[in-house]
């Protein structure tokens, strides 16, 4: 009897081993091979770490992500006396969400300088400041969640501005690593997905000391380096398959660059002017001179949108000017309750209706546009709203707005991440 109970709970045991055998092959087995397969897609031909002498690149995101802090912050909008017509904004929220240090090159710290943003992605550009050449690229995915994809430090060279289009980065340098015995250099990164990749990368070299802005067309990319045009300050033209300098005009303290219908819009200082040229750099079609941008090696921005253009221009605020006509039709000055010199709009961003000020060490403001940017118009009206008031902001080296996201680049604060939500 004994025996015959045995074989009968050995058997009983056996059945459920099985069972759950057949349970698992049937639920986990094909799980883990989706997650399996999945892994190897999201990181098929994308090595994480990557190292040449001068750049060190990583792309392992769980790494990158460690400092980034999640934040849910109300930002107010606070008037001034200096601006009587500023108000509490009703018809939108400014939520703090994420803050991303700055990173370090071995022992001295970075600042960031200039983010280029759309609604899916941004890149942040890193320098140090002085004399020292050591700069860093971050790469974020912001489609869903915000989350920091790759980072590439550079041991040699100031990163002053980046742009990006499907595959490549395009970033304006300043380095001790020269080409073609320049220290103004573009280099071009080939970009996966969200992750960078420096095997294939490119380095070109430009007149002057520092590449300061960089833009790309379907066909060409265009940086501008600043200082004297006797030195190479300007702008060039690289041919975006050649690699190539195709074309070149000098232009003084060339700051800053946009494109609108084939047509580039170069925003220069001391003296402040905004140049219009032709996409082959063949044809100077216009100048108009601009007040303000007097200091020498200052960031003065510009955005074009519709028939306006919106130029930061340091000492005297924001000018818009109507492209069209070439004709002043608003500005927004510098707030005039602040002796400090620092304070100056170093930088602009418009999208739809909102436009955001940075005014280096006011931090940033923001103001509505009242005028249809498409008109043809011969004033534009704006109502100041007032200045973010964040809990710490020493300085803003530069600002971008697009979509639901306000990047503030806040020197060696790191990066700012701002909710834009439109009641």
């Amino acid at each position: 009897m004994t025996t015959n109970m045995n074989i009968l709970f050995r058997r009983m045991y056996r059945a459920k081993c099985d069972g759950i055998l057949r349970y698992i092959k049937q639920f986990f087995v094909p799980v883990l091979f989706i997650l399996f397969i999945i892994g190897c897609e999201q990181n098929e031909g994308i090595d994480p770490m990557q190292q040449s002498e001068r750049l060190e690149l990583n792309n392992d995101e769980i790494d990158l992500n460690r400092d980034v802090v999640e934040k849910n912050d109300t930002i107010e909008i606070r008037n001034e006396a200096g601006f009587p017509g500023g108000r509490i904004a009703s018809t939108f929220d400014l939520v703090l969400v994420t803050e991303i240090p700055s990173p370090s090159v071995d022992g001295d710290l970075l600042q960031s300088t200039a983010v280029n943003l759309t609604c899916e992605k941004a890149i942040v550009s890193f320098n140090v400041q002085g004399d020292t050449y050591k700069g860093g690229i971050k790469v974020l995915n912001i489609e869903d969640n915000i989350k920091v994809t790759s980072y590439l430090q550079f041991k040699d060279a100031d990163i002053h501005n980046v742009h990006f289009s499907e595959k490549e980065v395009y970033a304006a340098t300043g380095t001790s690593n020269k080409v073609d015995d320049q220290t103004a250099v573009l280099e071009i990164f080939t970009l996966d997905g969200d992750k960078l990749n420096i095997e294939n990368s490119s380095r070109i070299g430009l007149g002057s000391y520092a590449a300061n802005c960089v833009i790309a067309s379907e066909k060409s990319i265009y940086v501008t380096t600043g200082d004297n045009e006797n030195s190479g300050g300007g702008i060039y033209k690289i041919g975006m398959d050649n690699r190539q300098i195709e074309a070149s005009m000098d232009l003084h303290d060339a700051r800053w660059v946009d494109i609108c219908n084939q047509d580039l819009f170069v925003v220069q200082g001391t003296p402040g002017k905004y140049s219009v040229l032709d996409p082959d750099l063949s044809n100077l079609k216009n100048g108009i001179s601009v007040k303000g941008m007097n200091i020498p090696e200052s960031k003065s921005t510009i955005e074009i949108h519709g028939n306006m253009a919106f130029i930061a221009a340091g000492s005297a605020g924001v000018q818009i000017f109507n492209i069209v006509t070439s004709q002043l039709i608003g500005e927004i000055p510098v707030p005039d309750n602040t002796n400090n010199p620092d304070v100056l709009t170093n930088a602009v961003s418009y999208d739809n209706c909102l436009l955001f000020i940075s005014n280096g060490a006011g931090g940033v403001y923001v103001a509505k546009v009242l005028t249809d940017v498409n008109k043809n118009a011969t004033s534009c009206e704006t109502e100041l709203l007032g200045y973010l008031d964040f809990d710490s902001l020493a300085s803003v080296n530069h600002i971008a707005f697009k979509g639901k996201y306000l990047f503030v680049a806040a020197g060696l604060e790191g990066i700012k991440i701002v909710k834009v939500i439109r009641n």
